[in-house]
Parts: C-alpha cells; structure tokens; sequence
C-alpha cells in the first residue's frame, strides 16, 4: 500500500464566492482521490462563512472526507497557516493544496509516482491550457517520459516530509503572495530535487484569495504586501 499522503489546504473566504469555491474544491479531492490513500487536513483562516462539509457529521453519511479542521484567528498569514497545517499532518507525504483548485482522475497516485521512484523529492501537476488532441498526447506517455513538463507554479505542491522539514517549511515572514516563488529558492538551496509533469492535470482558478483581499480587505492587502516587501530588502 502507498505510503499517507497528508493533503493541506488553507482557506481565507471572506466572501460567499470564494467559501463555495473552497467547498467545490474540496469535493474534487474526495471524488478523485482513493479514501484509503490520505488524510484531509482544512485550515480555515478567520472564518466568516458556513462550511457546509465541516465535521463533525454522523458517521457515514459525511459528503467530503474532511479528517481535521483547524478553524485560526487572528490571520497568521498564508505561509504559516500552511505550516500549522503541516504540524498536524501525519503522510509521510505532504499535499499542499490551494482552495481554488480542481483536481481529476489520478492526479494524487500519478504525482506520488516520482516520488516513490525517486525522480524527485517535490512535485508539481500540470495546469496550463491545452487542446484536447495536446491532452490526449500527454495521457498516452509513459510516466517515465511524463516528467519536467508541468508548470512549477504556486497551486499544488506534493512534498516528502523528510524535504519539506529540510527547508525548513514555508517561510512564515511572507503573509500573502511572494512565499510561493521563494519556496523554490529554499529547495533550490537546500538541495531537494523538485520538478513537474504532464501526467496529473488540475483546474486552478488562480489567486482566489489574493485579488479578493486586493478588492474588497485593500488596507490589510497594502499592508501585507508592504511587510513582504520590507522583508525582502532586509534578506
């Protein structure tokens, strides 16, 4: 049996769009994902909407496998939602997940693949565009062939915990938007082998909550893209 991949995904809807959009996203990994195969962890950031899959619910009859729920406040920020998360995960493998993302058929064993076989120590899906004669090419290659053609981009990451724990988890000192692209320089840096594939596909809307807090929370935006910046210039 394949080892427990723990699957992370933090929520901050402080619009009804955006808690349904968390909810539609969370029924994908329950349709698409093998039950015996994960854990289920939800962070839910300052929740100020219903989530209507939230246990605890009568046994058996839950519509979503939702295994903990982490309800924070005040906003620890993104970054350190995602690494509470992580502290409450038990997988050997680590599936961070963001709540505007859609997966299908496959997508968690055909990621974990590379994993197990040692291609690589961190992994990302495909979700760019494509026609549907691209998509059939894509699904007919080998998985040994299906590597390094994905997109290395901020939706979905599936990590082993011995490579997440050696860079350090994800740095806490960015609270919205930039910690995505940095996680990349800290696997770079501390030597984890990491890459994409075309033989697990998602749907991602992309930057759900980011352009949500740029739209309608812009003093909290401003604010935090200001400490991001602040960071950076003292790295």
């Amino acid at each position: 049996m394949s080892k427990l991949t723990s699957i992370i995904m933090t929520c901050y809807d402080h619009t009804q769009a955006s808690r349904n959009v968390s909810m539609a996203a969370s029924v994908a990994i329950t349709r698409f994902t093998d039950p015996k195969e994960y854990e289920f962890i939800i962070v839910d950031t300052e929740p100020k909407y219903r989530f209507n899959y939230k246990p605890p619910v009568p046994v058996g009859t839950a519509p979503v496998k939702i295994d903990k729920f982490l309800e924070l406040t005040p906003d620890l920020g993104y970054f350190a939602s995602m690494n509470r998360g992580a502290e409450e995960a038990k997988g050997e493998y680590l599936c961070f997940i963001e709540n505007d993302v859609f997966v299908t058929p496959e997508w968690l064993p055909n990621l974990r693949w590379y994993l197990e076989n040692g291609y690589l120590d961190a992994v990302f899906p495909h979700q760019a565009p494509d026609s549907y004669e691209t998509y059939l090419k894509y699904s007919k290659l080998p998985m040994e062939k299906g590597w390094n053609g994905g997109c290395e981009e901020q939706g979905l990451m599936l990590i082993t915990r011995e490579a997440f724990d050696k860079m350090g988890g994800w740095d806490k000192n960015f609270p919205v938007g930039i910690g995505w692209k940095n996680v990349l320089l800290q696997m770079h840096d501390s030597g984890i082998k990491f890459g994409s594939t075309f033989k697990s596909v998602i749907s991602h809307i992309c930057g759900m909550t980011y352009f949500n807090m740029s739209e309608f929370e812009r003093e909290k935006f401003v604010k935090n893209t200001g400490i991001e910046a602040e960071y950076l210039l003292g790295k």
